[in-house]
């Protein structure tokens, strides 16, 4: 998360990241067939912390899940050359108005 915000020009700490997911929590979970306790401190579930950090940094995100890697593949690919299409598209726009 933190280097997708970097790239968009979005500098926050990690310490910060981690207050806006939701901050520190405390989990001890135990079983006999477990060699040792879990310990965990961060509050929120993985999606859940990343929409979290999302919504309070007013940028949009959308969760998408399949089961199958090769679709996840398929469309994270997709996404990226949308993204890509959609800067070029961006610096030329922006190329016109400084030329103009």
């Amino acid at each position: 998360m933190n280097n997708i915000l970097d790239y968009h020009g979005s500098h926050l700490s990690e310490e910060m990241l981690l207050g806006l997911g939701g901050g520190i929590g405390f989990t001890y979970w135990y079983m006999k067939l477990m060699p040792s306790p879990f310990i965990g401190t961060r509050d929120g579930k993985g999606a859940e912390f990343l929409l979290n950090i999302c919504k309070r940094i007013d940028a949009d995100a959308t969760m998408l899940q399949t089961t199958s890697p090769l679709k996840g593949h398929e469309e994270l690919k997709k996404l990226l050359r949308e993204e890509c299409i959609h800067h070029q598209l961006l610096k030329r726009r922006s190329k016109r108005l400084i030329t103009s």
